[in-house]
């Protein structure tokens, strides 16, 4: 079950990618909270790169590179997999089609599906209680 927060957050004045990673995470509602250190940017910054140099990401070498406990990094990386941003393989991590444009764009369709199938539904009961719509 894919679980997404959205937050409207004012975009980054100038091309950073730092701040840029950062805004889409805090849009994620990923960097607030109890991660002051925003490890979650941390994380996805990491598994880009390595994207990037085609190298596998796991838990350990992300915690590695990071310098932080794998426990922490699991705990983000369950949240990037619930929401639909990252996926695991064989102990792999993964940026959702191969890009981070690509996973949005696929979280995107992910939520216009569940509109569409929440549509229907609100449909069947406003036509049940005899409502229309304007």
């Amino acid at each position: 079950m894919q679980h997404l927060n959205l937050k409207e957050v004012p975009r980054p004045l100038k091309k950073n990618r730092t701040k840029d990673l950062a805004w889409i995470c805090e849009s994620l509602c990923l960097s607030s909270g109890r991660d002051t250190s925003s490890i979650a940017n941390r994380v996805i910054e990491k598994v880009l790169e390595q994207s990037s140099r085609q190298k596998d990401s796991s838990s350990e070498s992300i915690a590695r590179a990071l310098n932080i406990n794998r426990a922490q990094v699991n705990h983000h990386l369950r949240n990037l997999v619930d929401m639909g941003l990252l996926y695991r393989h064989k102990n792999r991590i993964h940026i959702r089609g191969g890009s981070l444009s690509a996973a949005i764009g696929e979280i995107r369709k992910d939520v216009k599906r569940f509109f569409e199938g929440m549509d229907s539904i609100a449909e069947d009961v406003d036509r049940s209680l005899g409502l229309r719509r304007r």
